[in-house]
């Protein structure tokens, strides 16, 4: 015999709040097979008082089965009676009747939870609300002909529009492994790290840059020649400093073109002198000529005519 539509739909609220399970106690305070928030214990005019006449404890009411599906019967039931399945799921999930309404406690909306309810549903086994019916009793995992009933799947993870990746666990429902946001910090830390390792090249370069337009190197070069023992320190510096400024001349170069343009300078000095000396005797260019021969000549005999010119 199929359950009737309204034992159906609280076995559902049941399978779909804790699996079944009377002894469930959420971290959040729920407590269990319908999760039902301790402040509704009281007496008076909360849930308690008006089902029992009294308030309970909420030990009392994990320990008893009976309590549980009383309240749910008159509480949820009522909802049920009052607003049809989908309109009750939604009160009960929400406090709102609204079967539409994209409000989300952090997993799931109420939509998505009205939705599972009302699949559900149409997998509840024969038997009312206390009914033994269920595969799952006091937390311990059953087998039989109504397993399958309590494998169903619940809201899944797909139905969260901030989920991005998860999966749907048996008894559980959807688990969201990587919401959206999640997805987007990591992307934005990905980018400022490859921004980070960009710039760090960049700064290579400027410094290759600087060390290369301010001569640094070959400043170092030149002081290290004047430190006892540094003179592969000053060859190495040297040689950097010509890679940096790619450039055919090196010191040595340099300073074998100096010494050349000495030695021209004091030729031409000396030529002057001598010149001077035959204007100051009265020799013309006749004697300079003979002063030229002279001087060959004396060169060939010892040098001494040559030493005499000079």
């Amino acid at each position: 015999m199929p359950a009737s539509t309204e034992d159906a739909f609280l076995w559902a609220i049941r399978q779909m709040e804790s699996g079944g399970n009377y002894k469930a106690h959420n971290p959040g305070g729920a407590l269990g097979a319908y999760q039902v928030m301790p402040e509704h214990l009281a007496g008076g005019n909360e849930w308690a008082g008006r089902v029992f006449g009294h308030s309970v404890t909420p030990q009392q009411f994990l320990n008893s089965r009976d309590m549980q599906d009383q309240m749910a019967r008159v509480i949820l039931g009522g909802y049920y009676q009052k607003y049809g399945a989908a309109g009750a799921a939604a009160a009960w999930f929400s406090g709102s009747p609204d079967p539409n309404s994209n409000a989300s406690d952090g997993n799931t909306t109420v939509r998505n939870y009205v939705r599972t309810v009302l699949a559900l549903m149409a997998k509840a086994p024969a038997g009312g609300v206390g009914s033994s019916g269920s595969s799952v009793s006091d937390g311990v995992l059953t087998t039989g002909k109504d397993a399958s009933a309590a494998n169903a799947t619940q809201a899944s993870y797909k139905d969260d529009p901030k989920c991005l990746i998860g999966m749907d666990i048996p008894l559980v429902g959807g688990v969201c492994l990587l919401t959206k946001g999640q997805a987007r910090a990591i992307e934005g830390a990905l980018l400022l790290i490859a921004g980070g390792i960009i710039a760090s090249g960049g700064l290579i370069i400027l410094a290759a840059y600087g060390l290369k337009s301010s001569g640094a190197l070959e400043g170092v070069a030149k002081a290290a020649q004047v430190i006892p023992g540094a003179g592969g320190v000053a060859a190495k510096a040297a040689e950097a400093s010509g890679a940096l400024k790619a450039g055919p001349s090196s010191s040595s170069a340099r300073r074998s073109k100096a010494n050349q343009e000495q030695l021209r300078l004091n030729r031409e000095r000396r030529a002057a002198e001598n010149h001077a000396r035959r204007k100051q005797r009265g020799q013309g260019p006749s004697a300079q000529s003979d002063d030229q021969g002279s001087s060959s000549s004396g060169s060939k005999a010892g040098g001494a005519s040559a030493s005499k010119g000079e």
